[in-house]
């Protein structure tokens, strides 16, 4: 397989992570996540070492080639998982699939 550039997984709003308030430190957590999931690996399917998201985008056996454009939009949407509008998403999508996100202990995370 020929040489690919290596893909930047951070979104376009990579910033807001930083912020203190009650969405920031979870953007943050989606989007390290993210990043660490993409850690380029050697996947059984493939000899060739490739991200996360490379390997998600495949035809049978076939690598599907992922632009930067690409990997930047999905990890934005990752990262927008953890913000205020992203978690109301999770939180509808998880109830209609008969489930509920609930702090971990019972506590109150801020």
């Amino acid at each position: 397989m020929k040489y690919r550039k290596r893909l930047v997984h951070k979104g376009i709003w990579c910033d807001r992570v930083k912020m203190e308030d009650g969405t920031g430190p979870r953007e943050k957590a989606f989007a390290d996540a993210w990043e660490k999931e993409n850690a380029r690996t050697r996947y059984f399917l493939f000899s060739a070492a490739c991200s996360r998201l490379e390997m998600l985008m495949r035809d049978e056996n076939r690598l599907i080639p992922v632009s930067q454009e690409s990997a930047t939009a999905v990890a934005t949407i990752v990262q927008w998982l953890g913000s205020n509008c992203g978690w109301v998403f999770l939180e509808s999508a998880l109830h209609n699939a008969g489930y509920r996100i609930v702090p971990l202990n019972g506590e109150t995370k801020k």
